[in-house]
């Protein structure tokens, strides 16, 4: 292999000639166990291996060469040393490492920099940084514009693991420009160099003007929140670089006219340095910088004593993510022992008494000696006896040195001590956030002698103070959850007793992002008023929304007018009003104009409306955020609209509607006519088509009304099924009675074995029972079988004749008897007339047949009897037809729509009787068509636990109906063909057609039990504009499949015709159950109204098999394909 190749190198052979033809062998070039050689300038085409390195090759060098076209790889090493690559021309991709020696890749650059008029600019110095900031060289541009080549700059290293042009960890470089007396910094970022001689351009363009007062606002272990002041009105974007050792590191970019951001995902007690420039076309203003600051340190970890001996603890801790140079702090509680910051995650106490409990607080700081809380601990020495010591979970209110109080919250105490206080203090009056550090504790200064209050639940350093009712507390810097600890000292009896509590408060300074307005109406359409302003949108859920309603002035640009928001008058659009004098003006106006408040829901959504001032002039609406806090966020864009100087209220005219406007001048066909009766829901003659009360509604009265009954409420008129009746008591006489009354139900074997007579005798002539023995005798010639039954104990139906009055029996089995009487009367006359109303068309139309189709008839009715044509269709032909008709529709889709179709068809009947009348469907549609969306799967997540509670396939409609428990979900929609992912409806809840949408990610909460899910979703379809040729072919293949299953159907039915048996009869259904399957999955449209016709614009021909492709002109989507049938529809 190796005489094979274009050039062998064994040892020290140092640049060779230019190789300039095509070598077509084992390899181009091949390193054999040699080092330190160096090839330049040579060209290996069309070979096996373009290069390649084995054995103990290290240390060779290939420069300025090109591999191109390599039967298997461009590179191949077997090599267990490094070798290098400097500006080689070769496809990574096509390179392979098969043992422990790399390559390291390098290439050479240069740089072309000009201004935003393409001219080239001259002195510019250009820097290249590696990802790490490893690897850096600068150039300067010359007269031309260009730089000169750099030296060679290491990209990326090819291993046995990777040979990416990321891997080491090299590229993707950063470029920069520097900045000049005309244009700003320009920074061009992930540029990968993997090109021989590789040039960037840079263009530079004047920067923005830089913003000022770059400070931080909060500072927490993994983030810090910033805020400046924006100085330009042109840029793009905001730069905010930062770094843990030299610039340039990572960077986050801001909107343009922001003036606050948080940097995330920081180290705790790291060392950042931060720096902001307003960004132009990737050119920078000058920065910002700030001094280099501390992340704060994260509270020590779980802390854990260990008892040495009987005069030793240990403490220990965990360092809770904090680096290795992080300080800690222990203080032994109990005794007040102290120790030194350090950096160690342990410390021992000695000098201990045996059989100790002592308590412990550990607490951590960053580089900007700023305190953790406090982490508690607490452990017992060893015994005198040598026994008992370690670790004691950590104590949750321990006491403090020198303090001998006894906590009766957590000990035994002697006396009596007095009972906790139900309140101890509150933070800012039991606020649960705050954005100043300066805060009011309210304290219960009634029950304790002293107070002692910390930030450490040990309180460390803290000493008892007099009792006050109120106290200013300062908060530490950062924002959080801030957590006061207060203990009260109490003497009672000689006795000192002492009581601990702890409140909490996070401090957040971050003001939240402004609101988003999705809809704003103001009321005024083509200068008329037609309604009140609303306005809705999304914001920060939770947040308060605030809308300023403000009169602008004429004079000074922006000017507004004063408000007076407590004005006692609110005048509503389209109230009778008129306004004689300025001052009348004012105090209207005065009423109306001011600030109005809506709260964001669990999903961000907010509403308001508000009243219309009707006073002629210019109004803006500005709307904020305020989070519970009280931080404002900046405002979103103001809405500005004109009331012209001639009013015209736009409503309903009519005076007998009832939503009469007397202030309206123009009718606008919203009149809604009256219709009186009662409307109110719980009465009893509630009317829910009436709109206008008449003062006619009826409480409901519950109770009996049965006048036979012994608690009839002749007042009721609504039954609660409350009726109660006196027993009826029968006669104990064995004096015959002759009463008339319905058969009962005859148990045909008589008493004693004997078979009873069965016959239908609708009288008694004789017949009492024994309520004692059961048994009854016979008189008068009555059967047996009915005249005994009514003692017998085994009738259901003569016990409850039993219990009932003679009357009532009386009337009961006269109205049964008449009633059967009637039902087989009517049934027999029916039967007649229907047989009579059928002969009569079948005997004319059949004497009418002409004798040939009579004797052709006759003709197929004799094959169609023979057994042996019957044998035929039942084992051949209709079997055959069916599977014709099954790989038929099985070929025009796929198993996972058939397997959805299968679902869809066995689980709708049972979704439908689920369904409520009163509930709502949910709807998938297409969010251009609107168009509903069937056979969509659609899954409901529990958020909480990340698993599937409910999942259904959708309708013909597209619609879905699922009942849910409180909770809250996620929704996942999977339809081939179509993404959730909408760009035109982000961030609606309503469009032209469907209201209550759902957003992609968003959650849906549900507050009560046993709830629909009855929200929109939008699908967007996926753009797949497939050719001409392959849209014709596949609608070709539809229109053929439906073509064959159609006539596979009447052969089925012709064959049910010949052999009406049960298994050709379950075939045909079959192949009806594939046609329809066919139908629905092959997406037939049904023409509803209108239909396109496509014709030739000359002859006015209609064409067939045209192409249709709908575009949506504002995204420019591909909406639909459609293909027009033979007649151009």
């Amino acid at each position: 292999a190796a005489s094979a190749a274009g050039i062998s190198i064994t040892s020290g052979y140092t640049d060779p000639p230019v190789v300039g033809r095509s070598i077509v062998g084992m390899a181009g070039v091949r390193f054999v166990d040699t080092s330190n050689s160096t090839i330049s300038n040579v060209t290996s085409t069309g070979n096996y291996y373009g290069i390649s390195f084995s054995g103990n090759s290290g240390s060779n060098t290939v420069t300025s060469s090109a591999i191109t076209s390599s039967v298997t790889y461009d590179v191949f090493s077997s090599s267990t040393l490094n070798n290098t690559f400097s500006n080689v021309s070769f496809l990574n991709t096509s390179s392979s490492i098969s043992d422990v020696g790399d390559i390291d890749v390098s290439f050479r650059s240069r740089a072309y920099v000009k201004n935003g008029s393409a001219s080239p600019l001259a002195g510019v110095d250009v820097s290249y940084y590696s990802n790490g900031n490893n690897v850096t060289t600068t150039a300067t541009t010359a007269v031309n514009g260009y730089t000169w080549y750099t030296s060679m700059l290491l990209s990326y290293i090819m291993s046995s693991s990777s040979v990416a042009t990321t891997n080491g960890g090299y590229n993707p470089y950063t470029i920069i420009a520097s900045a000049t007396s005309t244009y700003g910094e320009t920074v061009l970022t992930g540029t990968t160099l993997d090109t021989q001689n590789e040039l960037v351009t840079l263009t530079m363009v004047a920067p923005p003007t830089a913003p000022t007062n770059f400070a931080t606002t909060t500072v927490s272990t993994s983030s810090v929140a910033f805020s400046w002041t924006d100085n330009s009105g042109d840029e793009d974007n905001f730069l905010i670089g930062y770094t843990s050792s030299t610039f340039p590191s990572q960077s986050s970019s801001p909107a343009a006219d922001a003036t606050t951001a948080t940097i995330s995902s920081l180290s705790p007690n790291v060392q950042y340095i931060f720096r902001l420039a307003a960004q132009k076309s990737n050119s920078n203003s000058t920065y910002d910088t700030l001094s280099a600051l501390y992340t704060l340190a994260q509270p020590p970890g779980t802390v854990t004593v260990t008892a040495n001996s009987t005069q030793s603890l240990t403490v220990s801790w965990g360092a809770n993510s904090n680096p290795d140079t992080t300080e800690y702090y222990v203080v032994n509680t109990t005794n007040g022992g102290t120790s030194t910051w350090a950096t160690s995650t342990s410390r021992t106490f000695t000098g201990l008494s045996a059989g100790t409990t002592y308590n412990v607080g550990v607490v951590a700081r960053n580089g900007d000696s700023i305190n953790t809380a406090t982490t508690t601990g607490s452990g017992t020495t060893q015994s005198a006896s040598g026994g008992g010591g370690g670790y004691t979970p950590p104590a949750e209110t321990p006491t403090e040195t020198p303090d001998t109080t006894c906590n009766p919250q957590t000990q035994s105490c002697t006396g009596t001590p007095p009972t906790a206080p139900s309140f101890f203090f509150s933070i800012n009056g039991g606020k649960k956030s705050t954005k100043s550090t300066t805060t009011t504790l309210t304290i219960n200064n009634t029950f304790p002698d002293q107070i002692m209050i910390s930030t450490s639940s040990v309180f460390t350093g803290a000493s008892y103070q007099s009792s006050v009712a109120s106290l200013p507390f300062t908060l530490s810097a950062g924002d959080g959850l801030k957590t006061i600890y207060i203990k009260f000292k109490k003497t009672v009896d000689g006795t000192v007793y002492s009581f601990t509590s702890s409140t909490s408060i996070t401090l957040d300074t971050a003001p939240p992002s402004a609101p988003i307005i999705g809809v704003a109406k103001s009321g005024i359409e083509n200068g008329k008023i037609v309604g009140q302003p609303q306005f809705s949108g999304t914001a920060e859920p939770g947040t308060q929304i605030r809308v300023r309603y403000e009169k602008r002035t004429t004079g000074a640009a922006g000017a507004r007018s004063g408000v007076n928001t407590s004005a006692p008058s609110l005048l509503l659009a389209g109230a009778h009003v008129v306004v004689s004098d300025p001052f009348q003006q004012w105090f209207l106006l005065a009423g109306v104009v001011g600030e109005y408040f809506a709260t964001a829901d669990q999903t961000g959504y907010w509403e308001i409306s508000f009243p219309l001032a009707t006073t002629p002039g210019n109004y803006v609406i500005s709307i904020a955020s305020i989070d519970d806090a009280g931080n404002v966020s900046t405002v979103a864009p103001e809405v500005s609209f004109t009331v012209p100087q001639e009013v015209i209220i736009v409503g309903c005219t009519d005076p007998s509607a009832t939503n009469f406007n007397p202030n309206a001048s123009e009718d606008d066909g919203s009149c809604i006519s009256a219709i009186p009766g009662c409307i109110d829901p719980t009465a009893y003659n509630y009317n829910d088509t009436a709109n206008t009360d008449d003062g006619s509604c009826v409480a409901v009265v519950l109770g009996c009304r049965d006048s036979t009954a012994t608690n009839y409420n002749p007042q009721a008129n609504t039954s609660d099924n409350s009726c109660r009746y006196e027993p009826q008591v029968v006669p104990d006489t064995q004096e015959p009675t002759t009463i008339p009354e319905v058969p009962p139900v005859v148990d045909t074997t008589a008493p004693d074995g004997d078979s009873g007579t069965g016959e239908d005798v609708s009288t008694d002539t004789g017949t009492t029972g024994s309520p004692d023995t059961g048994t009854g005798s016979t008189g008068g010639g009555a059967s047996a079988s009915q005249g005994g039954s009514t003692g017998s104990a085994g009738s259901s139906f003569t016990s409850l004749f039993t219990n009932s009055s003679s009357t009532l029996r009386v009337a009961l089995g006269a109205t049964l008897q008449n009633t059967q009487k009637n039902i087989q009367s009517f049934v027999s006359s029916t039967k007649a007339n229907v047989v009579q109303a059928i002969s009569v068309p079948v005997e004319y139309v059949v004497e009418r047949i002409p004798a040939p189709v009579k004797k052709a008839a006759k003709q197929v009715q004799k094959v169609a009897d023979d057994p042996q044509v019957e044998q035929a269709n039942e084992n051949i032909v209709a079997p055959a037809a069916v599977i014709a008709g099954t790989a038929n529709v099985a070929a025009g889709f796929s198993l996972p729509q058939l397997i959805l179709f299968l679902r869809y068809l066995f689980t709708q009947p049972i979704l439908l009787l689920r369904r409520r009348k009163q509930k709502q469907w949910g709807t998938i549609f297409n969010v251009y068509t609107k168009q509903p969306i069937d056979l969509a799967t659609i899954r409901v997540i529990d958020t909480k636990k990340d698993t599937i509670v409910r999942s259904q396939v959708t309708d013909q409609k597209g619609r879905y109906f699922i009942i849910l428990p409180a909770g809250s979900y996620r929704i996942e929609i999977q339809k081939s063909g179509f993404t959730q992912e909408s760009e035109m409806l982000q961030k609606q809840h309503s469009d032209l057609v469907f209201d209550r949408l759902y957003q992609v990610g968003s959650v849906v909460y549900i507050s009560e039990k046993r709830t629909e899910l009855n929200v929109n979703i939008p699908l967007e379809p996926l753009a797949q504009d497939k050719p001409t040729k392959e849209i014709i072919r596949v609608y070709t293949k539809q229109v053929t499949q439906y073509v064959i299953s159609t006539i596979g159907l009447y052969i089925s039915i012709l064959s049910y015709l010949v052999s009406p048996t049960r298994f050709v009869g379950m075939l045909v259904l079959l192949h009806v159950v594939f046609l329809y399957a066919f139908h629905v999955l092959s997406k037939r449209m049904t023409r509803k109204g209108a239909i396109g016709v496509v014709r030739d614009v000359l002859s006015k021909q209609k064409l067939g098999r045209v192409v249709v492709r709908v575009f949506d002109a504002t995204y420019n989507k591909l909406v639909e394909t459609v293909v027009t049938d033979h007649r151009g529809r």
